[in-house]
């Protein structure tokens, strides 16, 4: 079974916190963050763990992060399409997957675009 890792090589600013509420509750975030005289600031530092840099983008703690995901396996994600109906799409997925070989990052691709 051929399974594929996420690595991530390249990218730009913080992940937002965890549960900031969506894009509008992210903007809220960072607006009171940085005002230091406004109401929440203090309890949002507090929130948040004592700071947050939204400029900064760490790929090493990003790609220890994706170790933590479970490998996708190819043959899992040609059952699901399978079970979606989408025969045609699983047929072309085996066919283009077949005909390159088991190159673990082209099948990462494949899985991606057309899933």
């Amino acid at each position: 079974m051929t399974s594929v890792t996420p690595l991530c090589i390249a990218g730009a600013n913080a992940c937002p916190p965890e549960d900031v509420g969506g894009i509008p509750g992210y903007v809220d975030f960072l607006d009171i963050l940085s005002d230091p005289s406004h109401d929440e600031h203090l309890s949002m530092l507090e929130w948040c763990g004592g700071g947050f840099a939204p400029a900064v983008f760490d790929q090493a703690e990003t790609n220890r992060r994706l170790t933590e995901i479970q490998p996708l396996e190819l043959l899992d994600v040609l059952r699901k399409v399978e079970k979606a109906g989408k025969l045609d799409t699983a047929n072309r997925l085996r066919e283009r997957c077949s005909a390159i070989g088991s190159s673990s990052a082209w099948h990462f691709g494949c899985v991606s675009a057309l899933t």
